[in-house]
């Protein structure tokens, strides 16, 4: 049994910087973008779920579902930040996170289309599709030129 992290063994993370926009601090920067935005929707949909709802124009089909959903969503979007500030710490040691960032943001792009274009709603979620498009392209082309990490966690 481990008593103290004296015992475990040493890991070497890259910490090498790639320069330029889609370099490491640049990603670094865009994933903090990214968590501010989830933790306004987050706190918003948690504090006064109706309001926000009609301020990015939920339709009223939509906007009737129980005050529960809204605010179960708020937790994940205030929770979700933490998945992303975690590469911005150390981008190349996180990897797999910025993989699973590329996939949420397309999905959330996708998700807001869909509203859009099948329930009527207003033109934010075009702008919000929009803003989870730029995050994830942002994020696959910054991941590509990511180094890879020297870290063996054992």
């Amino acid at each position: 049994m481990v008593s103290d992290m004296s015992e475990l063994p040493e890991h070497n993370c890259d910490r090498r910087t790639v320069p330029g926009v889609l370099g490491s601090r640049g990603l670094r920067t865009a994933l903090i973008g990214g968590s501010l935005v989830d933790v306004v929707m987050g706190a918003g949909l948690m504090i006064c779920p109706q309001a926000l709802l009609e301020v990015v124009g939920m339709p009223e089909t939509l906007r009737n579902v129980p005050d529960f959903w809204p605010r179960y969503v708020g937790v994940f979007l205030l929770v979700l930040p933490w998945f992303y500030l975690l590469p911005a710490l150390t981008p190349a040691r996180y990897r797999q996170n910025i993989g699973g960032a590329v996939y949420g943001r397309t999905l959330g792009c996708l998700f807001y289309l869909w509203c859009f274009a099948s329930t009527g709603a207003s033109w934010t979620f075009l702008v919000l599709s929009a803003v989870n498009l730029l995050f994830a392209v942002y994020y696959a082309a910054a991941l590509a030129r990511l180094p890879r990490s020297t870290s063996t966690i054992v």
